[in-house]
């Protein structure tokens, strides 16, 4: 077998991320240069060292420089996620880097501070003040192992929405095309790796002989 079921390794990580979001379509406003715009948490977990699930829950804080309300937007998602580096043969013995690719698809809640403060008010409002909608999530992940427990991972997704009846700034019409909004988010992050083997899913090679 070419892919590692019968190896000790560990299969559960949690990752903690920040950073910005990019390339935001459909809003006619310019968002804040502010570095730190998004916020995640994902806990991931490897079927082997190729193949595994990836859950994801989310927050966008969309500001304006002409001093508009923000707009918020939640997101939970489930993913497959796939070693690449592993499926293409990179991940060599001792290699400390590798790269993840990763698609699933979310929901998320979108509202304007302008009409709901917060979370606890989302069943609280008016009809039309928040935006429910499906989305689809592609991303990649690379990672760099600091040790056994720990990893530094960047991550670049594209989000994807349909049924988006508001623009970001809930001022401006959503797109007619196949996606009724989109961006793109670009995080710096931490993993963390649980359970009691030597080393993890993530940095255990294949080899041809089976594992």
């Amino acid at each position: 077998s070419f892919v590692a079921f019968s190896q000790d390794f560990n299969k559960l990580s949690v990752g903690l991320n920040a950073g910005e979001h990019y390339f935001t379509e459909n809003m006619s406003r310019e968002i804040s240069a502010l570095p730190v715009h998004h916020f995640d948490l994902s806990g991931r977990y490897m079927i082997n060292n190729r193949f595994g699930f990836k859950m994801n829950v989310g927050m966008e804080q969309f500001s304006f420089t002409d001093g508009h309300p923000q707009t918020n937007l939640t997101q939970v998602s489930l993913q497959a996620s796939v070693n690449v580096s592993q499926l293409a043969g990179w991940h060599k013995k001792d290699c400390r880097w590798s790269l993840f690719a990763h698609a699933g698809f979310a929901y998320a809640a979108m509202w304007n501070t302008s009409a709901v403060s917060g979370p606890r008010e989302l069943f609280k409002f008016e009809q039309g003040s928040i935006d429910e909608m499906p989305q689809v999530v592609v991303g990649l992940n690379p990672q760099v192992k600091i040790n056994e427990r720990l990893a530094v991972n960047a991550n670049v997704s594209f989000n994807g929405n349909f049924m988006q009846d508001n623009g970001f700034d809930f001022a401006s019409a959503p797109n007619d095309g196949l996606f009724s909004g989109s961006y793109t988010a670009a995080t710096i992050g931490i993993n963390y790796y649980f359970g009691k083997a030597l080393t993890s899913a993530d940095w255990t090679k294949t080899n041809k002989k089976g594992l």
